[in-house]
């Protein structure tokens, strides 16, 4: 019997271990409330997800988890930017706040 409750403290040590290296991301959807990305809903990333982005597309902002830390280079086939404005870090709730909020206020995007 201790040697099952020896190999279940093991595997659940484990489990902790392995979740314990995810990115923890603030995410909104400006398009569906702009005031959710002040500064946006804590949420831990899947496994893989290694990139905190914040994005401004087309007038909204969003925010949240990403494998491609290269996202924000995107570019359409005309050469022109995915994103008008697009950041990404690589540290736990890193975007949180960022130059591109600051910028919808000036255009009077956010309230």
């Amino acid at each position: 019997m201790s040697c099952y409750i020896f190999l279940f403290v093991v595997f659940a040590g484990f489990v902790v271990y392995a979740n314990s290296d995810a990115i923890t991301c603030y995410t909104c959807n400006g398009r569906k409330d702009p005031k959710s990305c002040s500064p946006g809903t804590i949420k831990k990333c899947a496994e893989g997800d290694d990139t905190c982005l914040s994005i401004i597309h087309k007038g909204a902002e969003f925010k949240g988890c990403s494998t491609d830390k290269y996202t924000c280079g995107y570019r359409k086939p005309n050469g022109k930017k995915v994103y008008e404005t697009c950041s990404h870090c690589e540290k736990d709730l890193c975007n949180k706040e960022w130059f591109g909020h600051d910028l919808l206020e000036k255009n009077g995007t956010t309230s």
